[in-house]
């Protein structure tokens, strides 16, 4: 090996060390990018959940209150109301009596 090739063999391995630390700093900056985006993600995550978690309340309470209207409105259903009616009116407002 002449002087010139053990000088850029050299060369090489000064730079090597640069080039790591170069790499090494281009990596810590990425981390530091993809755990500030796992961050906001976690955070609006959560977010969402405790909105999903709230609507989730609120429609309980309203099917409870339509469950307590129904129950006031009584089910005392007629078995056969026939015997009250009287007449019937079609659309064509002809009046149907019950006797035909």
């Amino acid at each position: 090996m002449d002087q010139s090739q053990f000088g850029q063999a050299v060369g090489q391995f000064e730079r090597l060390p640069q080039q790591q630390w170069q790499q090494q700093s281009f990596v810590s900056e990425r981390m530091a990018k993809m755990d500030d985006a796992f961050q906001q993600f976690m955070q609006e995550s959560i977010s969402t959940q405790k909105s999903i978690e709230a609507s989730f309340k609120r429609m309980e309470m309203q099917i409870g209150h339509l469950i307590e209207r129904l129950e006031d409105f009584g089910v005392d259903t007629d078995v056969n109301p026939r015997e009250e009616c009287q007449a019937i009116i079609t659309r064509s407002e002809e009046t149907l009596d019950e006797k035909r």
